[in-house]
């Protein structure tokens, strides 16, 4: 097994459960997407301890700055999504993390220089048939 596989494991585990919790809730879209936010940034914060906020950050904090806009934004939409009577929940988050895979992958290897090999290509490929399954 890989070295951090057991922590991808575990946010597969977390980020699995999480939207079914909050589904649970009740709370409307834009008030699940403030409680999500605060109360990860409450968890988070006491591992900030020790590592510098501002120094030689620069262009860095600028690119960070703009990863959140892109996740606050993407966490309304998916506030939504899971709070829509009109969309099952199996399929909506099986949509995000779908398209999330082929971003991430398609991104690594543009930006990254990640290997995009023949047998990516056809796992990202069952995927897609395996969403069309899950929908039809």
């Amino acid at each position: 097994m890989p070295q951090g596989f057991g922590a991808a494991i575990f946010s597969g585990i977390m980020f699995g459960a999480w939207p079914l919790v909050m589904k649970k809730s009740g709370l409307s879209p834009i008030v699940s997407a403030f409680t999500l936010s605060v109360v990860s940034a409450i968890v988070i914060a006491p591992f900030l301890r020790g590592n510098p906020l501002v120094a030689g950050a620069g262009v860095g904090l600028a690119i960070a700055v703009v990863a959140g806009i892109m996740n606050g934004l993407g966490t309304i939409a998916f506030m939504r999504l899971i709070g829509s009577p009109t969309i099952a929940i199996s399929v909506g988050i099986f949509t995000v993390i779908l398209v999330q895979t082929m971003i991430t992958a398609a991104g690594g290897a543009i930006f990254f220089g990640d290997t995009f090999t023949g047998k990516r290509v056809a796992g990202m490929v069952l995927a897609i048939c395996s969403l069309y399954l899950l929908v039809k």
